[in-house]
């Protein structure tokens, strides 16, 4: 498993709920090839997105979908850069799917 994590500063709280909602609605369609993604509102204006997928090959295809998103965002974002390697270990609790903020397919 391969892991990209990009990290987005936003111009305000208004612009970074504003990106997450775009995110929400098209990264199922957009970042193709991803087997699970998760965002993490990191401060009022600061967001950090976690994307897995089965190899490096699929993250790397996958970069059409983040230029997508990166374009949809426009003048919302101050600054954007990712990290990216080999998934080390990953848990997943079995009550976790059942979580309420899931959304489970596209």
């Amino acid at each position: 498993m391969y892991v990209r994590v990009n990290v987005v500063d936003f111009k305000s709280k208004e612009a970074m709920d504003e990106a997450l909602s775009i995110y929400r609605l098209n990264s199922a369609k957009w970042i193709v090839g991803a087997q699970f993604l998760l965002t993490m509102k990191t401060s009022d204006q600061s967001a950090m997105y976690v994307a897995v997928y089965n190899s490096e090959d699929d993250a790397d295809n996958a970069l059409v979908g983040r230029e997508k998103y990166i374009e949809a965002m426009g003048d919302l974002v101050h600054d954007v850069f990712y990290h990216e390697g080999d998934m080390d270990f990953a848990y997943l609790n079995e009550n976790f799917i059942n979580a309420d903020s899931i959304q489970i397919g596209s």
